[in-house]
């Protein structure tokens, strides 16, 4: 259970840091 809930809140971290980069590179060349 422990492991499971780790696994997706480390799959949502690095969603929401793509995310982030994406965004912070729109708004540096847009």
């Amino acid at each position: 259970m422990m492991k499971a809930r780790l696994y997706r809140l480390a799959l949502v971290a690095g969603v929401v840091a793509v995310f982030l980069e994406g965004l912070g590179a729109g708004v540096k060349w847009g």
